[in-house]
């Protein structure tokens, strides 16, 4: 797991990025490191911490370790898929296995997302993601759930 650092120029800065409504500590699952770049630029701009793994049980064994506000979870991973950490994530006991999941994923189909609601992902956004987007989701489920770390206060 990384944390994140702001650097300049890894967002497009033709666009001003405002802070988003809620700061939040988010964990994305992404196994793409051209993925993980652009959306970690993203969120970071945005004002939110974020922590990167490559598949889903390092997601598991994240969520047990520190407390997160949020979940972007890839769907198609090695080692273990987004829709099995996911289910995993929810069998946790407590506060850890409510964290908020959203998938992030090129599978959009109405289908595919009635997979993901039913594995117990919150919401989903659509790869390749637009900016606006994806922040417009983080804040909705944020909005929807009491943020558990202390980044958010």
């Amino acid at each position: 797991m990384r944390a994140a650092d702001a650097r300049p120029g890894q967002a497009d800065a033709s666009k001003p990025i405002a802070l988003a409504a809620q700061r939040a500590r988010v964990l994305l699952a992404e196994d793409n490191p051209i993925n993980q770049e652009i959306a970690r630029a993203v969120l970071v701009a945005a004002g939110h911490m974020v922590d990167v793994v490559d598949d889903g049980a390092q997601a598991v064994a994240a969520v047990q370790r520190e407390a997160y506000d949020l979940i972007l979870m890839d769907v198609q991973m090695p080692v273990m898929d987004g829709l099995t950490a996911c289910e995993r994530i929810r069998g946790l006991f407590g506060p850890l296995g409510q964290v908020p999941i959203v998938a992030l994923t090129a599978n959009v189909l109405p289908h595919q997302v009635e997979q993901f609601r039913a594995a117990g992902m919150n919401d989903h956004v659509g790869k390749p993601f637009k900016r606006e987007t994806l922040l417009a989701v983080i804040d909705r489920v944020l909005g929807q759930f009491r943020p558990t770390s202390q980044s958010a206060a």
